[in-house]
C-alpha cells in the first residue's frame, strides 16, 4: 500500500480547476505535523494559501521544471499553495530546518496524493516578492512552496541506468528512475 502511495506521488506540475479548501489544507498541516524532526525542534511554520487572487499573485513569480522548457499556463496552474517557513526564534540550523523540510514536504505530497491531489516542490521562485505578498515577518526564513491542484497531466516512471533529467512526450511528463541494482553499493 505504502509503495504505491510513493510511486504514485510524483511531481504534478499542470491543475485542473478544482479548488482545495482551507479545511482540505488544514487536514494537510495535521498529518505533516505528526513528521520526524532533528532534535523535535518542531521549527516549520506553515502558510496556506486557497483564496484564488492570492494563488493567481503568486503563481507568476514561481518557476517550474527546470530540465524543460515548459511552465504550466495560467488555466493549468495550481488552486493552492503551501509555503513552508523556518520560525527563527527556535534556533535551529538551516541544515537541520532543511532536513525537517524535506521530510515534512514530502509527507505533505503523500497526503496530497491520498486526498486525490498532486502537487510540486518549488525551490524556484521569487523570495523577495512572495514574502512582501504574504506579509511574512523577519522572524521567519522562507522555503519551499507546495503548489498543489487536481493533477490535469500523467506522469510515468521509466528505469535508467544513467540520465535521470525528465522529460515531456507526447503529453507524458516522465520520470527516469535509477534501478535498485545501481544504487546499492553493498549488501552485506
Amino acid at each position: 500500500m505504502i509503495d504505491k502511495l510513493i510511486r504514485e506521488t510524483r511531481s504534478f506540475r499542470s491543475f485542473e480547476r478544482v479548488k482545495i479548501s482551507k479545511k482540505e489544507l488544514e487536514e494537510v498541516i495535521e498529518t505533516a505535523r505528526y513528521s520526524s524532526s532533528a532534535r523535535n525542534a518542531q521549527c516549520i511554520r506553515y502558510v496556506l494559501i486557497s483564496d484564488d487572487e492570492i494563488c493567481s499573485q503568486v503563481f507568476p513569480h514561481t518557476k517550474w521544471a527546470g530540465f524543460i522548457n515548459w511552465n504550466p499556463t495560467k488555466e493549468e496552474s495550481p488552486t493552492g499553495y503551501i509555503l513552508m517557513l523556518n520560525e527563527k526564534k527556535v534556533g535551529v540550523s538551516e541544515t537541520l530546518f532543511n532536513f525537517d523540510m524535506g521530510i515534512a514536504s514530502q509527507n505533505i505530497m503523500l497526503k496530497l496524493r491520498d486526498m486525490k491531489y498532486g502537487g510540486c516542490i518549488i525551490g524556484a521562485y521569487n523570495k523577495p516578492v512572495i514574502k512582501d505578498l504574504l506579509e511574512i515577518s523577519d522572524d521567519y526564513d522562507l522555503g519551499v512552496l507546495i503548489a498543489i491542484g487536481k493533477p490535469k497531466e500523467t506522469v510515468e516512471i521509466i528505469d535508467t541506468t544513467s540520465d535521470t533529467r525528465y522529460f515531456r512526450s507526447n503529453g507524458i511528463h516522465y520520470v527516469p528512475k535509477l534501478r535498485r541494482a545501481d544504487l546499492i553499493i553493498k549488501n552485506i
